[in-house]
């Protein structure tokens, strides 16, 4: 039996590019460290708001527009990349 390696691997690369997540992180104006964009009004945000996820590249960049200081990372979980 022949495994064709190609298909296989280009199968695995389709599904990772599926499951990667994207995030916000950002420098607020009276902090030093960064922050995650969060789920509504920034200014309602508390340790309890929900990180702000985003399924595609495209919409995590339409959000970063917002943000001077935004960067956009991979999220996997609770944690970055």
């Amino acid at each position: 039996m022949t495994i064709n390696l190609k298909k296989i691997y280009q199968r695995r690369k389709m599904m990772n590019e599926r499951q990667v997540k994207w995030a916000i992180l950002f420098t607020p104006f009276e902090q030093e460290d960064t922050e995650y964009v969060k789920e509504g009004c920034g200014a309602m945000w508390d340790d309890k708001s929900p990180v702000k996820v985003f399924d595609t590249y495209e919409d995590a960049q339409k959000e970063c527009a917002k943000w001077n200081t935004g960067e956009i990372v991979r999220w996997i979980g609770e944690q970055y990349e």
